[in-house]
């Protein structure tokens, strides 16, 4: 009946919270759902082998009780696209990495073209091979070539957690609304001043300055100690949408998508977790980050087929925005 698991807990816990347990002698991360079976003998319940101080809010377990409900996922499920980054909750550690060598010379074919790309939409940093693969998607014999030739350079490097205060954010106080957006812009942010659930329809022609009304929302979510969700297609993630927002808000958004490496994931799932990140640029998937204290969601191009998602269970991530915002009582914006 997918029920769970039954565990005794080696300190104390709250619903919601974080554990790392061991199911068939495999660690794995779960989350503390509910009150265990009484009628279970104790020499059967093992010991949880840690207890996090993280954890998901009780409205973050009855969306994700209500979303198995609705896409007939098992809850389990459900938490697996949150519990998406394996070594969440591991300590930093020495890896191999490689650097892209732009002054090589070798004879670029599709594959090595599709590594280099790999790299420019990580701003060049430097990555394990297994990243390279799992961006580029790229065979190890493809990478191995590279470095034999010197077209990628090994350099040590240890993960370290990113120091996330460049992305504390403010209003530039550079961006005048119309009436039309003024009046649009009002109305979103006096929900977010009243708090509640509301949905909201943004609709306008491109050019139209709905990206200004939903930013206007953004700040006044954010600044007043919110966690905020500005959810978009990954085709809409452009150059020209990164500097509006930088323009808008002093500091480039924090990105979440499906090219990040393995260490980028890690920084800001965790950062989001610890309610160090408040402010998030992404695709469907960032919609199962831990979120603290969610405010704000606004879904943009809430029409493109691009939310449906048919791997790993389906949803159509809008509808599962409009039912985390209903839950959990906060405003909810699709443009």
């Amino acid at each position: 009946v997918n029920a769970g698991y039954d565990y005794r807990l080696t300190a104390p816990a709250d619903l919601g919270s974080f554990v790392r347990v061991s199911v068939m002698n495999r660690p794995y991360i779960g989350v503390v759902y509910g009150i265990g079976d009484s009628a279970l003998p104790p020499e059967k319940i093992k010991n949880t082998i840690d207890v996090f101080p993280d954890h998901l809010s009780v409205a973050d377990l009855q969306w994700i009780q209500k979303m198995s409900n609705w896409t007939l996922m098992t809850p389990g499920a459900v938490l697996r696209l949150i519990v998406n980054v394996p070594d969440a909750f591991s300590p930093p550690r020495m890896e191999q990495l490689y650097a892209y060598n732009h002054d090589d010379k070798i004879r670029m074919t599709d594959a090595r073209q599709s590594v280099a790309d790999a790299f420019a939409s990580n701003d060049n940093d430097a990555m394990s091979i297994s990243d390279i693969q799992n961006i580029a998607h790229v065979s190890g014999a493809v990478v191995r070539g590279m470095i034999t030739h010197g077209a990628l350079i090994p350099t040590v490097a240890r993960r370290r957690e990113t120091d996330f205060s460049q992305y504390q954010y403010h209003d530039m106080g550079n961006v005048t609304l119309n009436a039309e957006q003024s009046a649009a812009a009002h109305e979103i942010c006096t929900a977010i001043d009243n708090g509640g659930f509301s949905v909201y329809l943004l609709d306008g022609i491109t050019g139209s300055g709905k990206t200004q009304v939903y930013f206007d929302a953004a700040w006044r979510a954010y600044s007043r100690g919110a966690s905020v969700l500005l959810m978009m297609p990954e085709i809409a993630l452009t150059a020209q949408f990164m500097s509006r927002y930088e323009r808008r808000f002093g500091a480039a958004p924090v990105v979440w998508h499906s090219n990040l490496t393995a260490a980028r994931r890690r920084e800001i799932w965790r950062g989001v977790l610890r309610g160090d990140i408040r402010m998030v640029v992404g695709t469907r998937s960032a919609l199962f980050l831990p979120w603290q204290n969610l405010g704000l969601i606004v879904v943009d191009e809430e029409h493109d087929t691009s939310y449906k998602q048919e791997d790993m269970g389906n949803y159509h991530a809008r509808d599962m925005a409009v039912l985390r915002a209903k839950i959990a009582g906060f405003p909810i914006v699709l443009a």
